[in-house]
């Protein structure tokens, strides 16, 4: 925090040392006391993760592990804040192949994004207002972007609280045969996550259809080897 300006919270970034580099940015009146992850510390009284928050420098979701810090006297001092940009998911998520066209995601039990291959899990709803102004909200799976996507929330919202093992269905989204799959697991801020991958059908038969013809090409390659060194 700025000591000049006590609600001024700058950010510098850092070396692989950990030693502090230039100034990134200031957020004025940032008032700690204010913050979710904040009272989740003082209410615990022990480090936690906190609940998934929108970290508004960088417009992006993120949790963080948070400690509360007392004196000699049990008063409390403040809290040790380390925070976590849950884009770091959704980078492994696009680095993935799922067919040509299939689409993977995570998220919550009320079907907000945590993390997704094809889509940012926030929006911003006044993007021309200054940034410290502009009013950003997380993207339910029901608006989102993807047909597929926005059609495969009418199937399985309201199964996301019975789901406890992997599921396997087979459903038509935007008109397709579609492959979905869910995965529950519990999530390192004890709030179950599901990891839904979508992969339609055509993908698959076409990667069937394309090995056929591979095996068929090598099996003639083969055959002419074979006659002529027959002959």
């Amino acid at each position: 925090m700025d000591q000049t300006f006590p609600t001024n919270l700058r950010i510098y970034g850092i070396d692989n040392q950990g030693n502090r580099l230039a100034q990134k940015t200031v957020i004025p009146n940032f008032i700690n006391e204010n913050r979710p992850w904040y009272q989740q510390a003082i209410t615990t009284g022990e480090i936690i993760w906190s609940d998934v928050f929108i970290y508004k420098p960088t417009q992006r979701l993120a949790i963080s592990t948070v400690e509360p810090v007392y004196d000699q006297n049990n008063q409390l001092d403040g809290v040790l804040f380390s925070g976590l940009p849950l884009s770091l998911f959704s980078n492994v998520l696009d680095d993935l192949t799922i067919g040509k066209t299939g689409e993977i995601f995570i998220i919550d039990a009320s079907s907000n994004l945590i993390a997704s291959s094809l889509e940012n899990s926030v929006v911003i709803t006044n993007p021309e207002a200054d940034p410290l102004e502009q009013v950003i909200k997380r993207v339910n799976i029901a608006n989102s972007t993807s047909s597929f996507v926005k059609e495969l929330d009418k199937i399985i919202s309201n199964e996301l609280s019975t789901i406890q093992e992997p599921n396997f269905l087979q459903v038509n989204l935007d008109n397709q045969p579609t492959f979905v799959q869910v995965f529950p697991f519990d999530s390192i801020i004890n709030e179950k996550w599901f990891v839904v991958i979508i992969l339609p059908e055509k993908d698959v038969i076409g990667e069937v259809q394309k090995n056929i013809k591979i095996t068929i090409f090598i099996w003639l390659i083969t055959l002419v080897i074979s006659l002529v060194i027959g002959l």
